[in-house]
């Protein structure tokens, strides 16, 4: 797995953490994790929110509504990917750690 798709993956299953990753838009990326986390945690806080996570009630809304989140996660993870391509070098050293941490857990 090339290592810019690695951070990619990452960034778009939690959205945020690849540029902190990959010490990139620090800012942005904290306040996009801050956001997920608040997001996230809302769903075990708000009862009924998981399931009615989406505000649209029409068919077509639900659909736009799916729409412009899967092109966000999508967006953020190409991000992180054309960020971590310019920065080969950073991105090889967290899939090391990462591999470091997974064979310490094993043993």
């Amino acid at each position: 797995m090339r290592r810019p798709l690695f951070i990619g993956i990452v960034n778009a299953l939690v959205p945020g953490l690849g540029y902190l990753l990959i010490k990139e838009r620090i800012g942005f990326g904290t306040l996009v994790l801050f956001g997920t986390a608040l997001a996230a945690l809302l769903l075990f806080v708000e009862p009924g929110y998981g399931t009615s996570f989406f505000l649209a009630v029409t068919p077509l809304g639900k659909t736009l509504e799916i729409a412009a989140s899967i092109s966000l996660v999508l967006a953020f993870g190409y991000d992180a990917y054309r960020l971590a391509a310019d920065k080969p070098e950073l991105s090889r050293q967290i899939v090391s750690r990462s591999r470091a941490v997974q064979t310490d857990a094993v043993s």
